[in-house]
C-alpha cells in the first residue's frame, strides 16, 4: 500500500483512477484546491477547506488555560502602568479603562468556553478579542494625544518597561493563539506596532518604546511559526485519521459481503439497507477516492 497516497485528502484521485477528472455530485471541494499546497507556507492557509473549519475552533478551546492567564497579566499590566501615571489624570483614566475592556475580556473568554458550539465559541471570541485590542490601542493613542510630554516623561521608568514588556509577550501569545487567519492576526499586531510607533514619534527614541517594538515583531514572528507548524501538525493527523476510517470502512463492507454471501446478518457499524444492494460500488468508490490500491 502506497502511504503517501493514504494520507491525500479525497480529492486527490490517482493518476491511473478511472473516475480522475470526474468528482461525484454533491463532493463540493474535490478539485478546488488542486496544484496548491496543503498548508501555505507563509500565511498557514489550509487549501482544504474542511482544515480551516475544523483547525480555528479546536486551537481557540485547547488554548483557553493559557488566554485566560494571558488575558489576566495583561491586566495586570494595564493596572500597574495605571499606578505608574496615576500623577497624569489623562493617562491614569486610560489606564483604568484598559483595565476595564481587559477584564470584560476576560470574562467573555470564560463564558465562550462554556459553549457547546465551538465553532459559534471561537468566531465571537475573535470579535471580542479583535474589538477590544483595538479599543485599548485607541485608549493609548487619545492619552498619548492629550498628555503627551507628561506620558514621555514616565515611558523609560523601569515599572513601565516591565509592564509594556509583559503586555506585549501577552498578547502576542494570546492573539497568535485564537485560530484566526494570518490576515487577521496580522491586522491586529499591526494596530499594536502603530500605537508604539505613534510613541516613538511622539517621544523620540525612548528605549523601553524600542524594546517593546522589538519584542513585538521578534515574538510576533516567532508565534507565526509556531503556529505554522501546528497548522502541519493537524493536517497530518486529520489526513491520517481520515485514511483509517476509510480502510475501516472498507474491513466492515469486506465483512458484510462475507456475511452476505453465508446468510448471516450485517456486522455492526454496517448499515442494514445495504445488505439488499450490491455492495461492490461503494467500496469501489472509496478505494479509489482514497487513492487506495485496491485488494
Amino acid at each position: 500500500m502506497d502511504v503517501a497516497a493514504s494520507l491525500l485528502p479525497t480529492s486527490h484521485l490517482r493518476s491511473d483512477d478511472p473516475e480522475a477528472g470526474k468528482p461525484e455530485a454533491g463532493d463540493s471541494d474535490a478539485g478546488d484546491h488542486d496544484g496548491k499546497p496543503h498548508v501555505h507556507r507563509i500565511t498557514g492557509e489550509f487549501a482544504d477547506p474542511r482544515l480551516t473549519a475544523e483547525f480555528g475552533p479546536m486551537a481557540f478551546r485547547s488554548m483557553y488555560p493559557l488566554h485566560a492567564a494571558g488575558i489576566g497579566l495583561m491586566c495586570v499590566g494595564s493596572a500597574a502602568f495605571t499606578v505608574v501615571e496615576r500623577d497624569i489624570p489623562e493617562a491614569a483614566v486610560t489606564g483604568a479603562l484598559g483595565v476595564v475592556l481587559g477584564a470584560l475580556g476576560l470574562w467573555a473568554r470564560v463564558a465562550v468556553h462554556q459553549w457547546q458550539d465551538t465553532k459559534k465559541a471561537q468566531s465571537f471570541g475573535a470579535l471580542a478579542w479583535t474589538i477590544i485590542s483595538v479599543a485599548v490601542n485607541l485608549l493609548v493613542l487619545i492619552g498619548l494625544a492629550l498628555a503627551t510630554e507628561e506620558l514621555c516623561s514616565t515611558v523609560d521608568s523601569p515599572a513601565a518597561i516591565l509592564a509594556e514588556a509583559l503586555e506585549v509577550a501577552c498578547f502576542v501569545v494570546v492573539n497568535a493563539s485564537h485560530g484566526m487567519e494570518f490576515w487577521h492576526a496580522t491586522s491586529l499586531v499591526g494596530v499594536m506596532l502603530v500605537g508604539y510607533i505613534a510613541e516613538a514619534i511622539a517621544c523620540g527614541s525612548k528605549l523601553a518604546t524600542t524594546l517593546a517594538i522589538g519584542e513585538l515583531v521578534l515574538m510576533a514572528a516567532g508565534a507565526h511559526f509556531a503556529q505554522l507548524i501546528a497548522r502541519r501538525g493537524f493536517m497530518l493527523s486529520y489526513y491520517i485519521k481520515e485514511s483509517r476510517d476509510r480502510l475501516d470502512f472498507r474491513d466492515r463492507m469486506a465483512s458484510h459481503r462475507e456475511h452476505q454471501d453465508g446468510g448471516a446478518p450485517p456486522p455492526q457499524g454496517v448499515p442494514h439497507e445495504w445488505s439488499t444492494t450490491a455492495s461492490s460500488t461503494p467500496t469501489e468508490k472509496w478505494g479509489t477516492r482514497s487513492g487506495f490500491i485496491p485488494v
